[in-house]
């Protein structure tokens, strides 16, 4: 839906993934507007638009390397709505972007199965950030009923290497390094 200049009339704004699930947008201090959006079949992508009336899809999307492996109650809650299989493996899957977050030249995206990933590209590549992705507390971790989801990220405006992440239903953890490999996130 699009609003007129008083905010009060509104008309229905074509989008270019019809049938696609929206779960977070977020623009950057160039304009620029990212929404995560996914599909039960081909999974989570991140399009982009400078004018909010074209649209178009990044080529990458926040990924876990195949090799990771995923919770098993998240599998088991994803898994009941997977009619074809894609979750039976036990791999850790990005099934959805629950979150975005732009600040400065970083783009955060917190999705589910719960992690955090970044990108210094405008979406164009994403990393995942290790001291959340791999915390060694994440084998505690239990999904709520949505799931194993990171929903929430805010980010110190004083100081981009302090952030917070809030991961349903394991708690809000904080960095004070960005969440580089082997740092100490804690449990805030």
């Amino acid at each position: 839906m699009r609003p007129d200049a008083n905010r009060q009339n509104w008309s229905f704004a074509q989008f270019c993934l019809n049938g696609w699930k929206c779960g977070a947008a977020t623009q950057d201090a160039d304009g620029l507007t990212y929404v995560g959006v996914s599909n039960d079949v081909y999974g989570a992508a991140i399009v982009v638009s400078e004018d909010l009336e074209n649209w178009q899809q990044r080529d990458s999307a926040p990924r876990y390397a195949a090799t990771d492996r995923g919770d098993p109650s998240h599998n088991r809650i994803i898994g009941s709505e997977d009619p074809l299989g894609m979750f039976e493996g036990g791999g850790r899957f990005v099934d959805q972007i629950w979150k975005l977050h732009a600040n400065g030249n970083a783009l955060y995206a917190g999705v589910s199965e719960a992690g955090l990933f970044v990108s210094h590209d405008r979406g164009e590549s994403w990393d995942g950030v290790p001291g959340l992705n791999d915390h060694p507390a994440r084998s505690s971790w239990e999904p709520g009923f949505g799931g194993l989801c990171a929903h929430s990220i805010l980010v110190d405006s004083d100081n981009s290497d302090r952030m917070w992440v809030g991961i349903s239903a394991a708690g809000v953890y904080r960095t004070e390094d960005g969440g580089k490999a082997g740092s100490k996130e804690t449990r805030a």
